[in-house]
């Protein structure tokens, strides 16, 4: 798996992916993410996961998004995905809709997401 995280216009970070992504390589993204972090400025990420083939079961997913809200460096970021196929794995919508502090939608343009994000 390849990634690519690029600072957008208004302070949107990016990461692109391509490939096959597992448990382990998503957590070294949020690692990585972590360093981007401001203070008191809620995080807004654009992640493309249109090329990409998951490899992760459902146990996986559950886990890595209760991982991900458990981190205060995501507290209030907003997320916007960018699928062609609208797929968001089930574990995460679940976990980011309990933790109200953490906005995810998902959207099949980039100009779209990207409008969500600087409107939040």
């Amino acid at each position: 798996m390849t990634y690519k995280i690029e600072i957008l216009q208004k302070e949107v970070l990016c990461v692109r992916y391509s490939g096959v992504i597992t448990m382990e390589e998503r957590t070294a993204v949020v690692s990585e993410l972590r360093t981007y972090k401001k203070p008191n400025i809620p995080m807004r990420l654009l992640i493309d996961v249109s090329p990409v083939k998951h490899k992760m079961t459902p146990l996986e997913q559950k886990i890595f998004a209760r991982y991900l809200v458990s981190l205060k460096e995501f507290e209030y970021a907003h997320v916007a995905l960018l699928s062609k196929n609208a797929s968001v794995p089930e574990g995460l919508l679940d976990i980011s809709v309990l933790q109200a502090n953490l906005r995810l939608k998902e959207f099949a343009s980039e100009q779209t997401a990207l409008d969500w994000l600087h409107s939040e």
